[in-house]
Order: C-alpha cells, then sequence, then structure tokens
C-alpha cells in the first residue's frame, strides 16, 4: 500500500526452460529452450479504492510485457518468419464497484491500444503462408458478480 486507498503490484519473471532429454521424434534436443515460454515476464498495477455514499470502489490499471519467446527452428526451414514471436507489452483497466452486499459490478477494458503480439507462429513445412497466432485484441466487456 502506498497511501490507505492506493497499492501498487509489481512482478517479475525470468525463464530458462530447456529440455532436458532428447525427443527424436518431435526433431527436439537436449538443452534446446523450449518454444512459446516468453525469457521474461512482468507486471505492473495501481489501484485506488475508494467509497461513494455506502459503496466500495475501486479503479485499477496493468501494463503486462512478454519478452521474446523462442520459436523451434524447424517450424521455419523453407522462409522467413512473418513477425517476432514474443515481446509485446498490453495494457489493462477496470473499475467496479460493489452494488450491494454481495453483488459487484466491473468495467474493464484489456489490451486497450489494441497491441499487435504473436505467440507462436508456424509455417506448415513452407507449404502455405504462416499461420500466427496473435493475442487477443482490445476488449471491452463488463461482469456482475455475485457471492453465494
Amino acid at each position: 500500500r502506498l497511501t490507505p486507498g492506493l497499492r501498487a503490484s509489481l512482478s517479475l519473471a525470468h525463464t530458462d526452460a530447456k529440455y532436458d532429454s532428447n525427443f527424436p521424434q518431435g526433431n527436439i534436443s537436449r538443452g534446446e529452450t523450449i518454444d512459446g515460454t516468453p525469457d521474461i515476464q512482468g507486471n505492473i498495477g495501481l489501484q485506488y479504492d475508494f467509497r461513494i455514499s455506502r459503496h466500495p470502489m475501486f479503479a485499477r490499471a496493468d501494463v503486462t510485457y512478454v519478452g521474446h519467446m523462442a520459436a523451434k527452428s524447424t517450424d521455419f526451414l523453407l522462409q522467413a518468419q512473418p513477425y517476432p514471436v514474443g515481446e509485446y507489452a498490453t495494457t489493462s483497466a477496470r473499475v467496479g464497484a460493489d452494488v450491494m452486499e454481495r453483488l459487484r459490478l466491473e468495467a474493464f477494458i484489456d489490451n486497450a491500444f489494441n497491441r499487435y503480439g504473436v505467440t507462436r507462429e508456424l509455417d506448415n513445412a513452407g507449404s502455405t503462408v504462416p499461420t500466427v497466432f496473435t493475442i487477443r485484441p482490445r476488449t471491452f466487456g463488463l461482469m456482475l458478480n455475485y457471492d453465494f
């Protein structure tokens, strides 16, 4: 807590994921980096808690970073990768209020700046245009939570 109503969160992770044995059927060698695993990930967030009348409310913003992800070299034998895998940051925000004793309403936006991020690519042995797996685009929503 930075003040009675303001709190901050911070996380940072480093992953050095490597295969510990050979798997010839998948063309995987011991010590090779596991594809799709970001080397660095992090998040920073701020949340402000307050009241309007008798209703507890909050406003929150987060920035999340995903670092470079290894791509298997066997996925791209015949053509270059069209996009870097990983290396993206997204911003999200939400506001919420306890409407009644056990009922909470929240509005949110994820990936607020509509960043483009790639989590995996496959080239299908060069026979087609590469398949690109991406993060979710900007998303708005409402959530209604009820505690039983």
